[in-house]
């Protein structure tokens, strides 16, 4: 049975529960927005014409070809950031975010060089798969940083970088890849201890478990921020 919850994700959650008890400047911020992920990907099976008996019965035995293009998409996204200010910019955080509508498509495209009855497409073939599925996948964001305010007032515009990871619960198995947050936004203060939070955060996954190389997952979110005693 898959985990529906990563274990590393268990571990930052105690790691959460005892920033926010901590006393002091600490906020905390339930954010909600998209994730902006655009992931697609192909590659080539193939099976070369036989050498040795390169005729048969029926004519030229063909080189078959199957082409898998997966693509990964975006999703709405559920986060929890607690923020703990060491003076009155600079601050650690500490977040995990949900992502659970990330769709994955899947196409497979089968081709033979020469063409024949059973399989009629030409590798120049029309572009609709012989083949479609669809899967959804949850990704688990989770990320330790810091942020530092560039301006004080009832609007602070603010900077940050997090080192973490991103779990994605795909039907072939949990994939685990490691993640480097940028982001920048805003903390717009309200009456009382009650304020809003506005941010951008581009992971940058440099090992994508659907590409293999460097892809990025940009979040644009909003929510609210509750500062604590």
């Amino acid at each position: 049975m898959k985990p529906t919850l990563p274990a590393a994700v268990l571990v930052l959650l105690p790691c959460l529960a005892s920033t926010a008890a901590a006393e002091g400047k600490t906020e905390v911020s339930l954010l909600a927005g998209v994730s902006l992920l655009d992931v697609t990907h192909e590659t080539r099976l193939g099976t070369r014409q036989p050498q040795v008996f390169p005729v048969g019965p029926n004519g030229p035995i063909p080189a078959v070809e199957i082409r898998v293009r997966q693509r990964l998409g975006g999703s709405f996204v559920q986060a929890l950031r607690v923020a703990r200010f060491l003076g009155s910019r600079a601050a650690i955080e500490a977040g995990l975010a949900i992502a659970p509508g990330h769709d994955l498509q899947r196409d497979e495209f089968v081709s033979c060089d020469p063409p024949g009855p059973l399989c009629p497409r030409s590798p120049a073939g029309p572009a609709l798969p012989d083949r479609r599925t669809t899967a959804r996948v949850t990704a688990y964001h989770y990320d330790v940083g810091a942020t530092y305010e560039l301006l004080g007032g009832g609007v602070r515009p603010f900077l940050g970088v997090s080192l973490g990871g991103v779990s994605n619960d795909a039907p072939e198995g949990t994939a685990t890849d490691f993640a480097l947050g940028l982001s920048a936004g805003a903390r717009l203060s309200f009456a009382g201890r009650v304020g809003m939070r506005l941010e951008v955060q581009d992971r940058l996954i440099p090992d994508h478990f659907i590409s293999g190389r460097l892809e990025h997952d940009l979040h644009v979110r909003a929510g609210l921020a509750f500062r604590l005693p």
